[in-house]
């Protein structure tokens, strides 16, 4: 499935189909969100319920995708966008198409620290009780550069996660 939205030069894809995985290695790590390795990611993308990749001219330029039971609970993962589409609404296209098609009463997501304006903006609130169980706090694969990366820049302290929700 294809949508067009704001811009007809970019179009939302739902599906896997012609993703490079070293790109979407590539746009993740332009964006700033992680360092992942392509194999992984794809296996991530792929065992999600939901993706959403964004096409410029046929360059993958953003993406995210979403974990669902279909019934309560949905969480959003990996939003990422290239630094030169940022600022042209893109994100929020991304995460209104997301939270449509997840319909679920309440979805959660990870912020990276300094985006919690961005997703409060789309309804979204912090939640002061989100917990996380971390085997190696030093794995580069989790959101934000991983949370050794967040140590060296001061992001991480007591809570290691920004996790916001939007109910309803």
């Amino acid at each position: 499935m294809v949508e067009t939205g704001m811009s007809d030069d970019i179009k939302l894809r739902f599906d896997t189909t012609g993703v490079d995985w070293a790109v979407a290695a590539n746009v993740l790590k332009r964006a700033p969100l992680s360092i992942r390795e392509p194999d992984k990611i794809q296996a991530t993308f792929e065992n999600s319920n939901l993706v959403c990749f964004a096409w410029f001219n046929n360059e993958l330029v953003g993406m995210a995708r979403a974990l669902s039971d279909g019934v309560y609970q949905s969480v959003i993962y990996d939003l990422c966008i290239l630094p030169e589409h940022q600022g042209k609404h893109l994100g929020s296209r991304i995460m209104k198409a997301l939270t449509k098609r997840l319909n679920t009463p309440s979805v959660v997501l990870w912020s990276v620290p300094g985006k919690e304006k961005f997703y409060a903006r789309l309804g979204f609130n912090p939640m002061l009780t989100a917990m996380a169980l971390v085997k190696d706090p030093d794995y580069e694969g989790l959101p934000v550069l991983g949370l050794g990366i967040m140590r060296f820049f001061g992001f991480f302290q007591v809570q290691p996660c920004r996790a916001i929700a939007r109910h309803g």
